[in-house]
């Protein structure tokens, strides 16, 4: 869920995952509360988000998972001071996929960027928690798949490799 939740909601991980309990998800309003240290010293503390469809299914398992009574946090084994990034590389390796660098970073770009796309800029940096021009500067991915191919008579590509989403994540991070 964790991974879900990075590459879904452009969250700051661990920071901003950590806090994350169960009371701030509003199932009846579709929303989750993101409490964000980050900008909290600026009087922005926490953000409204939406949860979209391809995170609720992780919510829904994870909340309905026998824990111990009265657990509190979505993910309480983050605040037991363990390194989430050590751990997303452990599953991404027994799922025999290569590693990439500034592993968050890079999911946190590539959900802003996607909802971007399907929800325009407003929204998407409301969602982040950042401006569109710390948006535009840090975390939009221009994709391969954002070049028309003169081969196809002016249609869009919808193939990308492994490699060019990887460097398309990493060109992001990076600058």
């Amino acid at each position: 869920m964790l991974l879900a939740l990075a590459r879904t909601i452009p969250t700051r991980v661990p920071s901003e995952i950590e806090e994350l309990t169960w009371g701030d998800v509003d199932w009846e309003n579709n929303t989750l509360l993101i409490h964000s240290p980050k900008t909290r010293k600026i009087g922005k503390s926490a953000r409204l988000v939406p949860i979209l469809p391809t995170l609720k299914p992780w919510l829904d398992e994870a909340f309905y998972r026998p824990t111990e009574d009265g657990e509190l946090y979505v993910f309480p084994t983050l605040r037991l001071n363990t390194n989430p990034g050590t751990s997303a590389k452990k599953f991404v390796t027994k799922a025999k996929q290569q590693i990439w660098s500034n592993f968050f970073n890079s999911l946190r770009a590539s959900a802003e960027t996607d909802l971007m796309d399907e929800f325009g800029l407003r929204r998407a940096c409301q969602w982040a928690g950042n401006s569109p021009a710390t948006a535009m500067k840090n975390y939009a991915l221009v994709r391969k798949t954002d070049f028309v191919d003169e081969g196809d008579n002016g249609t869009k590509s919808d193939a990308i490799s492994a490699s060019d989403a990887k460097s398309d994540a990493e060109s992001a991070s990076t600058v």
